[in-house]
C-alpha cells in the first residue's frame, strides 16, 4: 500500500486496516534494508507505528493471506529478529526474486499469484457455499431441535404416565395388603375370641364345680349341725335326768340322814338293842357312803355332761359359722357365675357377628384382589404400548441425533477444509 494515497486528514491506522482487511493476498517485499532501514542506527521494525509493521500486523489478525517476497538476495527473517506482534511472518514460505532471472521469477510469481487468487476466490465462493448450508443446517437443527424438544416432551410425559401407573399399581397392591392384613387380623380375633370362650367355658365349669362341691360342704356341715343339735338335744335330756337323779339322791341322803336321826333318837330312848343298833348304824353309815359315792359319781357325770354339752355347743356354733360363710361363697360363686355367663355370651355374640362379616370381608377381598389384578393387567398392556413407543420415539430421536452429529461433522469437515487453505 502506498501511504501517498491516504488523503490528509485521514486516519492513518484506520484506512490501513480497512485496506489491508479489503485485499486478498498481502505482499510483504523484504530487501536487504527491511528490517532496520539504509544508514539508521535503529530497526525499522521495533518502531510501532511503522507502517509496515502494522500492515503485516493487520494482516495476521486479520486472517489476510501473506506471501513474503525476498529481493536484493535478502534472507527471510529469523523469529528473533522479529517483533512479537509479526511472529508469524518468520514461518511463512517465501517467494525469491533473484536480479539474473527477474522477468522470469517475476512470470512465476505472477502465475502464483493468480493460482492463489482462483484458489482463493474458489475458496471464498466455498464458504459462501458452506455459509448457505450452514445456515440450512441451522433451521434444520432447529426443526429438528423443535422436534426433539416435542418428543423429549411426549417423552417426559409418558415417563410420568408410567410413574402415575406404577404408583396406581402400588396403590392397589397395598390395597390387596391391607385386605389381607384385616382379614388376617379378623381371623386372629376370632381365634383369640374362641380360645377366651373356651377358658370361660373351663373356669364357668370350674365354678360349676367348686359351687357343687360347696353346695355339697354346705348340706355336710347343715347334717353336722343337725346332728350337733340332737347331741345336744340328747346331752341335755341326759343332763336333765342326771339333775333329777341328783335331787332324787339328795333327798336320799335327806331320808338317810332323817333315819340316822331317828336312830340317835332312839338310841337315846334306850328302846333298840346296842347290837341292832350297830348294825343298823353300820348298815346307814354304808348307804351314807354309797350315796356320796353316787352323788360324787352323779358330780362327775354332770360336770362331764356340761364339758361335752358346752364343745357340743361350740361345734354348733362353727358349724353355723361353716354354714354362714358357705352360703356367702356360694352366693359369690353364684355371682361370678352369672358374670362368666354374661362374658361367654358377649363372646359367643360377638364370634358370631364377626363370622357373619367374614364372608363379607372375603368377598371384598375378593373383589379387590379382581380389581387389583385387573388393574394391573390394564396397566401392563399400557405400560407395554408405552414402553414400544417410548422406544420407537427414542429410536426416531437417536437416528435425528445421528443425523445432526453427521450434519455437524460434515459442517465441520467443511469449515476445516476452508480454514486449510491459504
Amino acid at each position: 500500500m502506498d501511504i501517498e494515497t491516504i488523503k490528509p486528514g485521514a486516519d492513518f491506522i484506520k484506512v490501513i486496516n480497512e485496506n489491508v482487511g479489503s485485499c486478498e493476498i498481502l505482499i510483504a517485499i523484504i530487501g536487504r534494508y527491511w528490517l532496520s532501514g539504509e544508514g539508521k542506527n535503529s530497526r525499522l521494525l521495533d518502531n510501532e507505528d511503522d507502517f509496515v509493521r502494522l500492515e503485516i500486523k493487520t494482516a495476521i489478525e486479520l486472517g489476510v493471506g501473506i506471501m513474503p517476497v525476498l529481493v536484493q538476495g535478502t534472507g527471510m527473517p529469523r523469529l528473533r529478529d522479529l517483533p512479537k506482534p509479526i511472529l508469524q511472518l518468520a514461518r511463512l514460505n517465501a517467494f525469491e526474486l533473484s536480479d539474473r532471472r527477474w522477468r522470469h521469477d517475476v512470470e512465476q510469481l505472477i502465475q502464483i499469484l493468480e493460482r492463489l487468487l482462483n484458489e482463493r476466490r474458489q475458496l471464498k465462493q466455498n464458504l459462501q457455499t458452506l455459509q448457505e448450508e450452514e445456515e440450512e443446517l441451522k433451521k434444520r437443527l432447529s426443526v429438528l431441535t423443535g422436534t426433539e424438544a416435542e418428543t423429549l416432551k411426549r417423552i417426559a410425559g409418558m415417563t410420568r404416565r408410567i410413574a402415575e401407573l406404577e404408583e396406581t399399581r402400588r396403590s392397589a397392591e397395598e390395597n390387596v395388603r391391607r385386605h389381607e392384613e384385616q382379614e388376617q387380623q379378623l381371623q386372629f380375633t376370632i381365634n383369640v375370641l374362641r380360645e377366651q370362650e373356651e377358658e370361660q367355658i373351663k373356669r364357668l365349669e370350674d365354678v360349676q364345680e367348686q359351687l357343687a362341691a360347696q353346695v355339697k360342704a354346705c348340706y355336710s356341715a347343715e347334717a353336722e349341725a343337725q346332728q350337733h343339735a340332737e347331741k345336744a338335744e340328747q346331752l341335755s335330756s341326759e343332763y336333765a335326768e342326771t339333775v333329777k337323779n341328783r335331787e332324787q339322791h339328795w333327798k336320799s341322803v335327806e331320808e338317810a340322814e332323817a333315819r340316822l336321826r331317828s336312830l340317835e333318837e332312839t338310841r337315846r330312848g334306850g328302846q333298840i338293842s346296842s347290837q341292832r343298833r350297830s348294825e343298823r348304824e353300820q348298815q346307814l353309815q354304808n348307804e351314807i357312803d354309797a350315796l356320796r359315792n353316787s352323788e360324787a359319781e352323779q358330780i362327775k357325770r354332770v360336770e362331764a355332761a356340761e364339758s361335752r354339752l358346752r364343745e357340743q355347743e361350740e361345734a354348733r356354733q362353727l358349724a353355723r359359722a361353716r354354714v354362714t360363710e358357705l352360703n356367702e361363697r356360694e352366693q359369690q360363686l353364684a355371682a361370678e357365675l352369672e358374670e362368666l355367663t354374661r362374658v361367654a355370651t358377649e363372646h359367643t355374640n360377638k364370634v358370631k357377628w364377626i363370622e357373619a362379616r367374614l364372608p363379607v370381608q372375603h368377598e371384598a377381598l375378593r373383589q379387590a384382589k379382581a380389581q387389583a389384578q385387573r388393574k394391573a393387567d390394564e396397566e401392563a398392556e399400557r405400560l407395554s404400548s408405552l414402553e414400544a413407543l417410548y422406544r420407537r420415539e427414542k429410536a426416531e430421536a437417536e437416528g435425528r441425533a445421528a443425523h445432526e452429529q453427521e450434519l455437524k461433522a460434515k459442517l465441520e469437515a467443511l469449515r476445516g477444509g476452508a480454514s486449510g487453505n491459504p
